[in-house]
């Protein structure tokens, strides 16, 4: 726990009152300073304290509130998404962005066969049969060149 978290006010209390003493003795001023309610007295510490933890506070939760903006936007771009037809579209023109989804594709594949040859086969089969559905799909363009052309020889 961070020590603007808790009751720690008595720290930084001691830590300022010991700077003020500290800069007070040099003028010579030190009776006045010693006198002074924030040097006898607690209360204005715990004061400027839950003030600084109450902006704190403040902070994370304007911070948790963008975040969870942040999240709504892209649960409803995939809500979007999800809800839209299928269109041939057109190919990746940056290969970054390519790279990147395959990764991404990859990743998750991963992640849900444990990497399981047989249930990867099994997946990415029912995707390209779901697919298939679509008019504009083309099951050999997922083929790679040498396994096209002999197709096509049988063919």
């Amino acid at each position: 726990m961070a020590h603007w978290q808790s009751q720690y006010y008595s720290l930084v209390m001691n830590k300022a009152r010991d700077t003020i003493r500290l800069k007070h003795e040099k003028n010579n001023e030190l009776y006045n300073v010693l006198m002074d309610r924030y040097m006898i007295d607690n209360l204005p510490w715990k004061l400027v304290w839950t003030e600084f933890q109450r902006e704190v506070n403040l902070l994370q939760f304007q911070a948790m509130k963008l975040s969870l903006t942040a999240a709504n936007r892209h649960n409803d771009k995939v809500e979007t998404t999800q809800h839209m037809d299928w269109s041939k579209g057109t190919d990746f023109e940056d290969r970054f962005l390519k790279h990147r989804a395959k990764a991404t594709v990859m990743l998750e594949l991963e992640r849900v066969t444990t990497k399981e040859i047989i249930k990867s086969q099994s997946v990415l089969s029912a995707i390209v049969s779901e697919l298939s559905r679509e008019d504009s799909f083309s099951e050999t363009s997922i083929l790679l060149d040498g396994m096209k052309s002999r197709i096509q020889t049988i063919e």
